[in-house]
């Protein structure tokens, strides 16, 4: 158990489940129109440890953190996608460009 004082200086990240009622959407429908649930409170996820819904200003940090941690991830895997294309496109030699046409013609667009 660690001892603080005071407030925390981070916000960690709550671990969160899909909210079964509006199935992580936000919103029910529950005859001709949609409404937000009330389960989840329209965030579409609830806490794990007590199930209950996060307040409004601890859903905005919430929903920030995974979103930062979202952007993280798809700019690495579009620098290793970058990296990747650019092995395969040093590896052709001279006039071994893609561009084939039907028949294995060359395509000039005349």
């Amino acid at each position: 158990m660690n001892k603080r004082l005071g407030p925390a200086l981070s916000r960690d990240k709550i671990p969160l489940k899909r909210c079964k009622q509006c199935h992580g959407r936000g919103l029910v429908k529950p005859m001709f129109y949609e409404m937000t649930c009330n389960a989840c409170a329209g965030l579409g996820a609830l806490r794990v440890d007590t199930g209950d819904a996060l307040d409004p200003e601890d859903a905005v940090v919430q929903l920030r953190i995974r979103l930062e941690e979202k952007e993280r991830e798809l700019a690495s895997l579009r620098r290793k996608l970058a990296a990747d294309q650019s092995d395969d496109s040093a590896g052709r030699g001279y006039g071994e460009t893609r561009g084939h046409g039907p028949m294995g013609m060359k395509y000039h667009g005349d």
